[in-house]
């Protein structure tokens, strides 16, 4: 099994901040392993997932009003 990343290296590989990544996981967006109630650890196939995805958890994109 390969190593599991924290959600510092998430925040790196999404050019995002830490705060950000948090808030994916309280939406569902993002999956992860919780190991207790303060620390998180993700599999790298699934945010890399996330990404190809566009984002989504579903791989559906979002679509803005008025545009």
């Amino acid at each position: 099994m390969e190593k599991l990343l924290t959600a510092d290296d998430v925040a790196e590989l999404l050019n995002t901040k830490n705060q950000r990544v948090w808030a994916m996981v309280r939406a569902n967006d993002l999956p992860c392993v919780r190991l207790g109630s303060r620390q998180l650890r993700f599999d790298r196939l699934a945010v890399e997932q996330f990404i190809q995805s566009g984002g989504s958890k579903d791989g559906a994109t979002q679509k803005t009003e008025g545009k």
